[in-house]
């Protein structure tokens, strides 16, 4: 993306002078490069806002267009990548499209993007989400143990530890009756 202003004339060569030909001569002798930046500036100059890319992948989901509307909600993360709601999103048309692998990539990312910015209620709604698909996904018990006790629910965030622990346990195959014992003594600490 060239910054030349819309100019009409005749360039220093004799031929017409458009911001287009301008930025290429510019690139082709080595002046300028296009970086990540100026091509988000040139795709927001040019109609491709993130309102207006938002639209068009709401738009397509309402229609059932699920492809579509997931070519839309990636071209958005590009331009707003720390907008923890585009991964939950993502994960949403992920698991419509029967993409449940890549939809729990996309729905743990926006945990960890929700928390980085303290959102941490929608972090926990987003866990709550991924249990209601995916009752086995340990991590997401120990995330929320974290998550429930950062919040001051001690009780809460215990509870939830323990099942992360028996998960573990069980996968490990620790799960006799001593061991299950000696785990919830250590939530209770």
């Amino acid at each position: 993306w060239c910054s030349a202003a819309p100019t009409t004339g005749k360039s220093r060569t004799g031929s017409e002078r458009t911001p287009s030909s301008e930025c290429s001569s510019k690139a082709s002798n080595g002046r300028a490069e296009i970086t990540a930046e100026a091509r988000v500036r040139q795709e927001r100059t040019l109609g491709n806002k993130p309102n207006n890319i938002r639209k068009k992948a709401l738009e397509h989901a309402k229609k059932g267009h699920w492809e579509k509307a997931l070519e839309e909600f990636l071209r958005l993360v590009e331009i707003e990548q720390h907008n923890p709601n585009l991964f939950n999103e993502i994960g949403d048309i992920q698991l419509k499209l029967a993409n449940k692998r890549e939809a729990f990539k996309q729905y743990h990312a926006a945990i960890a993007a929700y928390e980085k910015v303290g959102l941490l209620n929608n972090a926990i709604a987003v866990c709550k989400k991924i249990l209601r698909l995916k009752p086995s996904d340990e991590i997401v018990y120990g995330r929320m143990a974290t998550l429930r006790q950062s919040q001051g629910f001690g009780r809460e965030a215990a509870g939830y530890a323990l099942r992360f622990l028996e998960s573990v346990m069980k996968r490990a195959g620790a799960a006799d009756e001593s061991t299950r014992s000696i785990a919830v003594e250590a939530v209770r600490c």
